[in-house]
């Protein structure tokens, strides 16, 4: 976790954490990397408007495609869940709880094409030419 959390940090987030004891090289590396640590477990080491996600690495994994029916027209679209993410918090308010949604809707919904811009993936499909 180290490693994703230097690599977060370099691409300008603002990353630190929380752990009982941690010990060099580790502690050495994420001093050098700028990640903030604070020692032992506890709710106030997270900040109040953090985004977090804790996943159970045993069980981490995706569900099944399906067809959901739960657009506000009740059209169809593609839906895939995952099983192992237990707990999600956007701006420091739960919207995962025990793997299960809250009603809680904390974040800025981004639209496709108008908050978002579409980039092209080396090799992908419109490499070739192609539409998709």
């Amino acid at each position: 976790m180290g490693s994703v959390a230097a690599a977060l940090r370099e691409r300008g987030f603002q990353v630190s954490g929380s752990d009982e004891n941690v010990y060099p090289p580790m502690s050495t590396f994420l001093e050098k990397e700028g990640v903030a640590l604070k020692k032992s477990y506890r709710a106030e080491n997270i900040p109040r408007d953090a985004d977090v996600v804790v996943i159970d690495p045993e069980t981490v994994g995706a569900q099944e495609v399906r067809m959901r029916f739960d657009l506000p027209t009740g059209a169809p679209r593609l839906y895939g869940g995952a099983n192992g993410i237990d707990h999600v918090l956007v701006n420091g308010t739960e919207i995962v709880d025990h793997g299960e949604f809250t009603d809680a809707r904390p974040g800025t919904l981004l639209r496709s094409g108008r908050d978002t811009e579409t980039v092209s993936v080396p090799g992908g499909s419109n490499a070739s030419g192609g539409t998709g």
